[in-house]
């Protein structure tokens, strides 16, 4: 279907990122955002190993966090082209509050049945989904089209800046209390709110009734028609398959280990945010590299890089090594996420924004949840070294079929396309608009 525009905000007229106020406001917002969820994955199954005591449960609710995150990803997409971006950020920001504010009430009780933390790590993980995409869908309307890769880059920045502090943070409040980390993830998006209340510049085109979207399969699950006709996008979600299947149980294998070993959770935390730095320095360092650098050198690297860092964690004599390791395996994966929500965000329409997101994430996400249930089950049943072995493997054999892909071989850079790409239904007509770079 074709959305009737009537106009909307101008990221023709946006000043540069250094200047650029609306993109600092949302960038903080998220900060927040993100921050608070990845202090509660230490969080989570700190609390649940203290009180049930085994990684088999943890990895139980980690399985349950991630599935409802990838159920909720298409209808998220269509929720973010549906209603006000603005809205979706302030509504998912104080439900993500109350859950946390509810979960940090039963941890000071000292009340904290399993069940309860199953239930907020689910609802956390789903309402993550719209959040995300919203602000993602945004940022072709709070900067120019010229600055898009780099803002792209910076939201990656952002992401390992969390990556790396929120395990440490998580650690250390819970090692002070089992409720601090949740109350300050709470206080956390509320904060995030009310950053995202003062926005006033337009996050998405206005559009009549006649444009409206309405619930049903063609609509819902329209942003997988755009993906099969955008190759470079193909490429890069077939090549996160293996690593978006393995690293939620290498992370919760390194976890358990370090915790059968009596280590803090403050020393625990402390560790695995280390291995946010080299995440931190692919984010910084993305701009410049995906300027220098064929796309597909990147990709073939990563791929192969991978295996071999987790087999070597197999060997790592302790959480510091594992940390090294992991740190040196990440440093190219926000370079990669850059790309690709560069060519999302440049490419596809923007009624169709949300739904592109939806699609990429559902498909690059589909066996995600059976990671923290592999690495929980298989160090209860074989220990931390046969099972890191085994993800290895599955690595391996991801990246030979990664390499075999002629697209991923000769995956270019977004400004490479087709000028006259093809737009797709649900989005905005791309001649003659000043978002079609």
């Amino acid at each position: 279907m074709t959305v009737a525009v009537r106009g909307g905000g101008d990221a023709g007229q946006a000043p540069p990122l250094r200047r650029n106020g609306a993109f600092r406001t949302l960038w903080f917002a998220q900060a927040l955002s993100q921050l608070g969820h990845v202090t509660g994955t230490i969080a989570y199954p700190l609390l649940v190993l203290e009180v049930h005591g085994t990684a088999a449960w943890a990895g139980v609710l980690g399985f349950a966090a991630s599935a409802a995150g990838l159920a909720a990803r298409l209808p998220a997409g269509f929720l973010c082209d549906r209603f006000d971006r603005r809205r979706v950020l302030l509504a998912g920001s104080l439900l993500r509050a109350a859950a946390m504010a509810l979960l940090a009430a039963g941890a000071a009780a000292g009340t904290v049945p399993l069940a309860a933390v199953i239930a907020v790590a689910v609802v956390d993980g789903a309402i993550l989904e719209p959040v995300r995409y919203a602000e993602r869908a945004a940022l072709r309307h709070v900067v120019r089209p010229e600055d898009v890769t780099t803002a792209a880059a910076r939201g990656e920045a952002r992401s390992q800046a969390a990556a790396l502090l929120g395990p440490a943070l998580g650690g250390w409040l819970f090692a002070a209390s089992a409720a601090l980390p949740f109350a300050a993830n709470a206080a956390g998006h509320l904060m995030s709110a009310a950053l995202v209340g003062r926005l006033r510049r337009p996050l998405q085109e206005r559009r009549d009734g006649a444009g409206a979207l309405r619930p049903g399969p063609r609509e819902l699950l329209a942003g997988f028609g755009w993906i099969a006709r955008t190759p470079q996008v193909r490429a890069l979600v077939l090549a996160s398959l293996g690593p978006n299947l393995v690293f939620g149980g290498v992370t919760l294998i390194i976890l358990a280990a370090a915790h059968d070993r009596g280590e803090s959770s403050a020393a625990i935390g402390t560790a695995l945010s280390a291995a946010g730095l080299g995440g931190l320095a692919g984010a910084l360092a993305a701009p410049a590299l995906l300027r220098r650098l064929r796309p597909a050198a990147v990709l073939l690297g990563t791929a192969w890089l991978l295996p071999a860092v987790v087999a070597g964690l197999a060997f790592a004599p302790g959480t510091a090594a594992a940390a090294v390791l992991l740190s040196a395996s990440v440093f190219t994966v926000p370079v990669l996420n850059a790309l690709l929500v560069t060519y999302q965000v440049r490419l596809a329409g923007d009624g169709l924004q949300g739904r592109v997101f939806g699609a990429t994430g559902l498909a690059m996400g589909a066996a995600q949840p059976l990671g923290p249930l592999l690495g929980g089950v298989g160090h209860d049943l074989a220990g931390p070294g046969p099972a890191l072995l085994a993800l290895a493997g599955l690595l391996a054999l991801c990246a030979a079929g990664v390499t075999a892909l002629p697209a991923a071989r000769g995956l270019r850079h977004p400004e490479d396309r087709d000028p006259e790409a093809d737009p797709a239904p649900g989005s905005s007509p791309r001649k003659g608009t000043h978002r079609d770079a």
